[in-house]
């Protein structure tokens, strides 16, 4: 932009727009590292207010005196067309109408709109809504389009020769506010806001500096406001990128562990690398067991043990309608086929079992038929119900057992509960040759099952038999 860009400019408004704009570029350039871009708008800026100065000589605005006979007042002089007419910098905010009813305006003291006699001179007066240049208009969250929202209206007109200087009260006769008349001029240490005081920065050409200086660092600084929404929001928008990041990577694992499972219902084995938890099978059933019933045999996936019919969703073991139903092949007067099934192998003599039986047996008198003082639950003995789980060896003594043994705690145990076959309320005895290692789903087939008695009377018969092995007597 070179000095012939401003020969032809013949408006003071616009020129002063043009170095506010151009101030306001010097700044942002700098910020953003582009020297070159500076320099280029240094320049411009002497050249543009160069051309200014050469307008108001050309007008007589630089050494143009008042006329003894002219008003006094500032409102007279304003009415009448006073060449050294004073207006707010930014004309009041447009409101958009909302369809609501608009209140009825209030009575107030206005002044006369100022008739200048060079058109050039397009001056407005403020509302009393507007705050003048500081707090008009907040220019938060904008980009480099404040360049040209420079309001027009910014020109001010002032007084040179002998009347250099004017008082707070030209200024909020002609609509200023107060908070605008300090920030241009600020009173000395000690002093507080008066009508009469004269404001010394605001004379002449100086004052449009002045402005352009106060709308260059409010622009800065909604600028600056700018980048650090924009920050907010770019870490927002991390943090959220984080977190669905981490559903999507627990969703692809869970996804990953159902196909291992239903790869190993399927009896084939899982492709590629497995998951890391562990994959739970299903435990296969011996050879040597038989019987029509859904639990032993061969396992018909999705078909329902009552009714023979399929259509069952993943993880059901009968139909809604079907439950509290006998199964075809089970009455009330018969025994179920899987507890006719043979025991499982006993395990072998264990010296820790034999030394925890004889600490049972050491107990056994002087806890029988004791209650837990304050309640009516029957004395317990803790080494009985070790030695159960050193004997089953982490795997449930039922010997029609079609549940998941291969499943753990997360503290790497196994998922057993031991069980009296006699009930030890009722008089039974808390020895390891009555009791039994049983997984929640028979644990609680024995316990409230329809099958339970004789459940109860096969698992009596298979902890006789693994006490009898494990003890080695």
């Amino acid at each position: 932009m070179t000095y012939q860009d401003f020969a032809g400019y013949s408006n003071a408004n616009e020129l002063t727009l043009t170095i506010a704009r151009l101030r306001t570029q010097e700044r942002i350039s700098l910020d953003e590292g582009d020297i070159q871009a500076a320099d280029d708008a240094k320049f411009a800026l002497g050249r543009a207010q160069s051309r200014l100065a050469e307008l108001y000589r050309e007008r007589g605005l630089l050494n143009r005196s008042v006329s003894v006979s002219a008003p006094t007042t500032p409102a007279e002089r304003a009415a009448v067309g006073w060449e050294s007419v004073l207006a707010n910098p930014l004309p009041p905010e447009l409101r958009k109408d909302d369809g609501r009813r608009k209140p009825k305006p209030k009575r107030t003291v206005t002044v006369p709109a100022p008739r200048p006699r060079d058109l050039e001179r397009i001056l407005t007066y403020s509302g009393k809504r507007l705050a003048g240049v500081i707090r008009a208009r907040k220019l938060a969250k904008q980009d480099k389009a404040d360049l040209v929202r420079l309001p027009t209206s910014a020109l001010v007109f002032l007084p040179k020769a002998t009347q250099r200087l004017c008082t707070a009260a030209n200024l909020e006769a002609l609509g200023w506010s107060r908070h605008l008349i300090t920030e241009l001029g600020t009173p000395t240490d000690g002093m507080r806001y008066r009508r009469t005081q004269i404001l010394h920065c605001i004379d002449g050409d100086g004052f449009q500096l002045e402005l352009a200086r106060l709308y260059q660092i409010r622009l800065e600084e909604g600028w600056r406001e700018h980048e650090r929404d924009v920050k907010r929001l770019a870490d927002e928008w991390k943090h959220k990128s984080n977190a669905t990041r981490r559903w999507q990577e627990e969703n692809a694992r869970y996804w990953e562990i159902l196909d291992s499972r239903k790869a190993s219902e399927a009896g084939a084995s899982p492709t590629g690398k497995g998951p890391d938890l562990t994959v739970t099978p299903i435990r296969s059933i011996p050879a040597h067991t038989t019987g029509e019933s859904g639990r032993t045999g061969e396992v018909r996936k999705g078909v329902c043990p009552v009714c023979n019919k399929g259509g069952l969703p993943r993880g059901w073991l009968r139909h809604q309608r079907c439950e509290g139903m006998a199964r075809p092949q089970e009455t009330v007067g018969t025994v179920p086929a899987w507890i006719e099934a043979d025991p499982v192998p006993e395990p072998n003599g264990s010296a820790e079992y034999r030394r925890l039986v004889a600490v049972v047996e050491r107990k056994e008198a002087a806890a029988r038929g004791k209650r837990v003082a304050g309640s009516a639950r029957p004395v317990r003995i803790p080494e009985a119900r070790r030695a159960v789980l050193e004997r089953c060896e982490g795997r449930c003594e039922n010997p029609g057992c079609a549940g998941q043994p291969d499943d753990v705690t997360d503290n790497n145990l196994a998922l057993l509960e031991v069980d009296h076959a006699d009930e030890i309320a009722h008089g039974g005895r808390d020895h390891p040759r009555v009791m039994v290692a049983l997984c929640p789903n028979c644990h609680a087939v024995k316990t409230r099952g329809r099958t339970r008695a004789q459940l109860a009377k096969v698992l009596r018969e298979v902890a006789e038999r693994a006490h009898v092995a494990a003890n080695g007597a």
